[in-house]
């Protein structure tokens, strides 16, 4: 288990002058070309067998390779006082949720994972509850973290958007616009979701897909929370249910 803080930066104040998973292609027209002579075959070719594909579990079936309730407080997620030079709060399982509530001293990224193995292909799934705090608090699931490099999708329930982030030994680079969903709900738990495919990834929320992105930088890695406040003195108040990770067999 592990948690951890570290400096951020504004994304959806920022302006929108920003790295994305693949570059822009430029237009193109079609080619003129000469009309390709007509092949004839000096003979009958011999059919192919067709081959029966192997059967592929659809993602949501993929098996559960973490599930927390948070229904009572254990050793896989890390509880207690924080006070740092970057923030202060509480963590701690209360009520059958993860609770947390962090005051910045300066912007701050602040996460916390489970105890898993790293893997790659992925569908996680959390429920997300903000009780109180700041209009610009980001929150939600970090995906293929490893020691230099993390990928997380975000919402900020109270600006109903959402944004997915890398976080990198380079810095910061975001691979989706700062977007606006009417399927953030304000004032009610939000379902969010992403899976990971290889180098690509799908983001949910309540069950609904809204976008996707590319890079394939990061192969594999683990699976947790996690909160951006952008300067100092934002704070928030929050609760996460529901953890769960699944892996096709063999990930």
């Amino acid at each position: 288990m592990k948690n951890a803080v570290h400096r951020a930066r504004s994304f959806f104040i920022a302006p929108i002058l920003l790295v994305l998973s693949a570059a822009l292609s430029s237009c193109g027209g079609l080619l003129s070309q000469e009309p390709t002579p007509t092949w004839t075959p000096n003979h009958t070719p011999t059919p192919t067998a067709t081959l029966t594909p192997t059967p592929t579990l659809p993602y949501t079936e993929w098996p559960v390779a973490v599930s927390e309730s948070f229904n009572e407080e254990n050793d896989d997620w890390p509880v207690g006082e924080i006070n740092t030079d970057l923030v202060r709060g509480t963590v701690a399982v209360l009520g059958g949720k993860y609770y947390v509530k962090l005051t910045a001293k300066k912007p701050v990224y602040w996460y916390s994972f489970p105890t898993m193995e790293a893997l790659a292909d992925v569908y996680a799934t959390l429920k997300v509850d903000q009780l109180a705090g700041s209009k610009t608090a980001e929150y939600g699931i970090i995906v293929r973290a490893g020691d230099t490099l993390q990928y997380l999708f975000s919402i900020s329930t109270l600006q109903q958007g959402y944004e997915f982030i890398k976080f990198s030994g380079d810095g910061e680079s975001l691979l989706t616009f700062p977007t606006n969903s009417s399927k953030i709900l304000i004032g009610e738990p939000n379902r969010i979701g992403v899976r990971a495919l290889g180098p690509d990834f799908t983001f949910f929320i309540n069950g609904e897909a809204v976008d996707d992105a590319r890079d394939s930088e990061a192969p594999a890695g683990t699976v947790g929370i996690g909160i951006v406040l952008h300067k100092a003195g934002d704070w928030i108040e929050i609760t996460f249910d529901n953890f769960e990770v699944r892996a096709p067999s063999g990930n």
